[in-house]
């Protein structure tokens, strides 16, 4: 099971098949790859694993999901 962080973001756009680029609410900007994050449905917003949450430094909820 992988721990991760729900990440909500003000603006999301692709820049390559493997990668996209997220900018949070705070400002915070990173580049995601696509094979670490699930999409969540209901919301824009992103599961990413809380070490890359942690590694790239961008905005996340404190609430942990595990998968």
């Amino acid at each position: 099971m992988i721990l991760y962080h729900k990440v909500r973001y003000r603006t999301m756009r692709d820049i390559s098949d493997k990668a996209l680029v997220v900018q949070c609410f705070d400002g915070s900007t990173a580049i995601l790859p696509r094979s670490k994050i699930q999409h969540h449905s209901f919301e824009d917003a992103l599961l990413v694993p809380a070490w890359l949450c942690q590694d790239r430094g961008i905005q996340h909820a404190a609430q942990k999901i595990w998968m």
